[in-house]
């Protein structure tokens, strides 16, 4: 009797999509015997888990904001370098696989961008930028940052 094996590796989650885990049923079928065949089959459900989604797999770790003490109107364009946050991943496993982190910042809840006034974000460079001439901007502001993975944002 010869073996027959089928063997399937691949380092691409395009099969799961953005889905944190697939079923997929394996049938394994056998047959022995040339004139009179005596065939079986046994099928199980594989479940393959998206490690980018799996919290036992894949953790962002957040690092400090810097600390932003004040600043006054008037006073000139101030721009504040953030830090970038770090992937740790599952021993041995390679931190690449799930892509880039994207980066968000809030302003008292409110999210801000490149074009947000009078503290903007650009998510690239990782820099706030604060510029204002208004009194109305006078006050405390709390500065949320997140991070998450591009490829997969839920």
């Amino acid at each position: 009797m010869r073996d027959n094996v089928i063997t399937f590796e691949t380092n691409d989650l395009e099969f799961l999509g953005t889905s944190p885990e697939k079923n997929v049923t394996v049938i394994l079928k056998g047959a022995i015997g040339s004139s009179f065949k005596l065939t079986s089959e046994v099928s199980f459900t594989l479940t393959l888990r998206n490690p980018c989604v799996n919290t036992t797999f894949i953790e962002i770790i957040p690092r400090d904001l810097p600390a932003i003490e004040s600043y006054l109107i008037y006073e000139d364009f101030r721009i504040v370098q953030l830090n970038q946050f770090s992937i740790s991943v599952f021993p041995g496993e390679d931190p690449e696989i799930c892509g880039q982190i994207g980066y968000q910042l809030q302003v008292n809840g409110e999210e801000i961008n490149r074009n947000s006034r009078p503290i903007a974000f650009d998510s690239n460079s990782l820099r706030v930028f604060i510029m204002s001439e208004s009194l109305d901007d006078v006050g405390v502001k709390n500065l949320t940052m997140s991070a998450f993975l591009q490829d997969f944002p839920e």
